[in-house]
């Protein structure tokens, strides 16, 4: 089916399903701008959910993402087996663990694979990836949206996670 005649959906807003009992929510817009392509940007606020760590983070994280879909499953836009690169900007205060507050500004690039799937409008996508990161990462080791290595010499950092949504 050529581009110009899918009317299959092209656009979808997710949250992040388990951000919330990390400490933080996020919300997703994803739009099919090429065949075989999309665009994503995820923002999110720290602070809005569940912190494990009771370490009162406060702050915000940005995410911008460009999917390779690989295997499109009949004509639809948004879904299928792809392969992306993500930049993930997070910076927030929290309590540290030796008092007082201090601020975490850490910047990862990640190489992600994921699968999406669409029934009728819902939207689920599940991902995993990794890459080098830099900045100032919490002593918790967990930037809200990624984890970095706990060794001192490692500039790596892993993430993961499932979203929930709506196709429009």
């Amino acid at each position: 089916m050529a581009w110009a005649q899918r009317t299959d959906f092209r656009n979808d807003l997710k949250i992040t399903f388990l951000s919330w009992g990390t400490g933080s929510s996020k919300i997703s817009y994803e739009r099919a701008s090429w065949p075989d392509q999309t665009d994503e940007i995820t923002f999110g606020l720290i602070r809005l959910g569940y912190d494990r760590f009771n370490n009162n983070p406060n702050g915000m994280t940005v995410r911008y993402a460009h999917k390779w879909i690989i295997s499109e499953h009949d004509g639809m836009p948004l879904e299928g087996l792809y392969l992306r690169p993500e930049l993930v900007w997070s910076k927030y205060r929290y309590d540290s663990k030796n008092g007082g507050r201090t601020t975490s500004d850490m910047c990862a690039l990640f190489g992600t694979a994921g699968y999406q799937h669409i029934w009728k409008r819902l939207v689920m996508d599940g991902f995993i990836g990794l890459g080098p990161c830099m900045g100032n990462r919490a002593d918790t080791y967990y930037q809200h949206g990624f984890i970095t290595w706990r060794t001192t010499g490692a500039h790596l950092a892993f993430t993961f996670g499932m979203k929930l949504g709506v196709a429009f």
